[in-house]
């Protein structure tokens, strides 16, 4: 009896699997570099069905394209895939955050199981989670990134995400503020520590980042200028100097006479600082803005508390003016709504006409209670010019609290 020949490497086998009910063509790939043996398996409901695959596999094997891991999941691939990313860190950081969005949602789902539809159903998910279309719209990019990258690793053979359209972008025609804005603004920042900083920053344009980078050897008071070559960034609670956000933020920028003003107060205050803190200065980027001991300003903060308050101020003074003039209190507040509008979010109602706002440069109390989306304001509130009401809800789109 002659013995019967032995299948070669990749001939594959097709036989019928009475647990599940399907036919199954099975395959080895010779080993891996550990020694273990490299199999892959389809299932189909008919032979012929798993016989049509198993020949595409087969004519994969023959052109010499390499054979993906089955189980390899879309958040191991997004993993190793943001590894091998050389970016700065700020876009790394960026991708970080939308990278785990697409892991919380489908990290677990194998990546040549993705499809059209799941990707579809990703989109629709997040929307639906609120997320703004601009995020969204970053995660899909990311998305996209990842499974072009995996396609030219050959991991799978086509992209699902470019079967798809991307999530619209909406095209928001850019806000500037009036000079009538400009002017309360500057009012309301006359005495703040960092108003120099606010002066500069109306006066330049430079973006927040800049400026809190900016070194005082960068400043030309006698010529009246200012050369952009850094920028102080945060990541993750870290502040480090870098490169502005584009090549064509490296600039020099002509000062008008308020700005250079404002730059030698700003040269008197932190002397004095300096001398109050004695040893425990601590300028070592000789930064022009400084926090009372010589360290850099957090971005974070001055949007979150400083710019917040002078815009308050500012809406208190103006309300006060239109009040003064007559003004019935409900027009004066719906005037006073759209002073700085989108700068930060606009003040509650007023529950009563009758009642006589009033207002503080206080600064105001830390709320006690907080919920998603929203700020419930309480009676520990300082300024009543812009809540007449303890149990006023005042509601804050995402992003609203970005103001520089």
């Amino acid at each position: 009896m002659v013995p019967r020949a032995r299948r070669g490497r990749g001939e594959g086998a097709i036989y019928f699997d009475k647990v599940s009910g399907l036919w199954v063509a099975a395959v080895s790939w010779g080993y891996d570099a550990r020694g273990k043996r490299r199999r892959r398996k389809v299932y189909g409901h008919s032979k012929e069905e798993v016989r049509r695959k198993l020949a595409e596999m087969q004519r994969d094997f023959m052109n010499g394209a390499p054979i993906p891991p089955d189980r390899l999941t879309i958040g191991e691939w997004v993993k190793e895939w943001l590894a091998s990313k050389r970016v700065r860190e700020t876009t790394l950081a960026k991708y970080e955050a939308y990278a785990k969005r697409i892991i919380d949602a489908v990290g677990g789902v194998r990546l040549k199981d993705f499809d059209a539809r799941r990707v579809e159903a990703l989109y629709r998910f997040l929307e639906a989670d609120g997320l703004e279309p601009k995020t969204v719209h970053g995660i899909a990019s990311v998305l996209r990134a990842a499974f072009a990258a995996a396609v030219r690793r050959d991991l799978i053979p086509r992209d699902p995400t470019r079967q798809v359209d991307m999530p619209k972008l909406p095209h928001n025609e850019a806000r500037f503020l009036t000079k009538e804005e400009v002017r309360a603004f500057s009012e309301a920042a006359r005495g703040e520590r960092l108003e120099a900083l606010f002066v500069l920053l109306l006066h330049t344009g430079l973006r927040l980042g800049e400026a809190l980078g900016l070194p005082w050897e960068a400043v030309d008071l006698e010529a009246g200028t200012l050369t952009v070559r850094q920028a102080l960034h945060e990541v993750k609670g870290k502040l480090f100097l870098g490169p502005p956000k584009t090549k064509a933020a490296l600039r020099t920028i002509t000062l008008t006479a308020p700005a250079v003003q404002a730059l030698k107060a700003q040269k008197r205050r932190q002397a004095e600082e300096r001398l109050r803190a004695g040893p425990k200065w601590q300028n070592a980027w000789n930064l022009v803005f400084t926090d009372h001991f010589g360290g850099p300003l957090r971005r974070s903060n001055i949007a979150r508390r400083d710019v917040k308050r002078v815009i308050k101020k500012a809406r208190c003074e103006a309300l006060e003016r239109l009040l003064s003039a007559g003004t019935p209190p409900v027009e004066a507040e719906e005037a006073v709504s759209k002073l700085l509008e989108g700068v930060t979010p606009p003040p509650p109602p007023m529950h009563s006409a009758t009642r006589t706002p009033r207002c503080s440069s206080q600064p105001e109390r830390i709320p006690r209670r907080f919920s998603v989306g929203s700020v419930t304001r309480t009676s520990g509130s300082r300024c009543s010019s812009m809540a007449t009401s303890s149990r006023g809800r005042m509601r804050t789109p995402p992003g609203a609290w970005s103001v520089i």
